[in-house]
């Protein structure tokens, strides 16, 4: 998808991230 800019990727990661390690914290 060439219309994603760097910043929106970056976001994107990001959110991604944040949502793995609060999805693993409330598993353990």
């Amino acid at each position: 998808m060439n219309t994603l800019s760097a910043m929106d990727a970056k976001a994107l990661i990001q959110f991604y991230q944040r949502k793995i390690v609060f999805s693993s914290f409330v598993v353990n």
